[in-house]
């Protein structure tokens, strides 16, 4: 250590005393009204709002997913599967943005009822359609039938 340097001394200062506080998301210190007033939140008002906004568009990609996923669940169930393998990404890349701000009047079938659901065994169709070959199905329990009626559908 040369002579010249001289231990510093640190002045710790409250955030009332110094009006500023760190923001993780910037990683810089920020005057205090860039924060909530009433709650003490180590991010700021921006990034808060940054990430309300993701998580509102996550949130209908995740609706749509949800909906789908429970009714093919319960076709899953019928047909007798014990599990399915689509995953989050594989249903959301079936819809278009159209499809997935109307999710509720589409559902994913197997083409095949005797093989799991697959994302190379799904096939998307309408609400309405899904419940016409369902009920036939349960009714008959025969998967020729079931592919013949999904064949018939798919011409519409």
């Amino acid at each position: 250590m040369s002579k010249t340097m001289h231990p510093q001394r640190v002045m710790l200062l409250t955030e009332q005393q110094s009006g500023m506080r760190f923001c993780k998301a910037c990683n810089k210190l920020l005057p205090l009204d860039k924060f909530m007033p009433d709650k003490r939140k180590y991010t700021c008002i921006e990034h808060l709002k940054a990430q309300k906004r993701e998580m509102n568009l996550g949130t209908q990609e995740k609706r749509a997913f949800n909906s789908i996923r429970c009714r093919a669940r319960v076709d899953m169930l019928a047909f007798g599967h014990t599990k399915m393998m689509l995953s989050r990404p594989q249903v959301v890349s079936m819809l278009t943005d159209l499809q997935l701000q109307n999710f509720a009047e589409f559902a994913i079938v197997p083409r095949k009822p005797d093989q799991m659901l697959t994302i190379d065994n799904a096939v998307l169709v309408l609400s309405y359609q899904r419940n016409y070959i369902m009920t036939k199905y349960k009714e008959s329990k025969d998967p020729a039938q079931y592919e013949q009626d999904l064949a018939f559908i798919q011409k519409e």
